[in-house]
């Protein structure tokens, strides 16, 4: 009786845990696609919240600790096919550049979650971003 026991609570409780699904892909189909509000942080611990406007008009501020918080404004526009985009810097209280443009790609979007990806000098970079929970999103 007791090896019947155990063989129904290793049965009961020896399955692998539920797969954590992180979302279906979805199509980037422009800008438009992209609007909402975004989250991301980095290993300084930085806060970053990129609202992007159907119209493609964004605003990112990054809350930098004991640095304050500073924000970068421009546009992002269709660059060549699929999900390739300009993104085109108009103010920046983030740093001493006047501005410019970095071309970057979203190789992953689940309407939820998006990865951008770009290059800085030869450096490629990948910054995954969540869509803020406590807004709603953008259709």
């Amino acid at each position: 009786m007791r090896w019947v026991i155990a063989c129904l609570l290793v049965a009961a409780c020896g399955h692998p845990p539920p797969v954590k699904t992180e979302g279906t892909e979805e199509p980037v189909t422009g800008v438009a696609t992209l609007a909402g509000t975004w989250l991301t942080n980095d290993d300084l611990d930085w806060l970053y919240r990129l609202t992007v406007r159907p119209d493609g008009r964004f605003v990112m501020s990054v809350e930098r600790g004991k640095l304050g918080a500073c924000e970068q404004r421009g546009t992002i526009a269709q660059y060549g096919e699929g999900a390739s985009f300009m993104l085109t810097i108009t103010r920046d209280s983030c740093s001493d550049s006047e501005g410019g443009s970095l071309p970057f790609t979203i190789p992953s979007f689940t309407g939820d979650r998006m990865t951008l990806a770009y290059k800085v000098g030869t450096s490629k970079t990948k910054r995954f971003y969540q869509r803020d929970p406590k807004v709603p999103r953008v259709r």
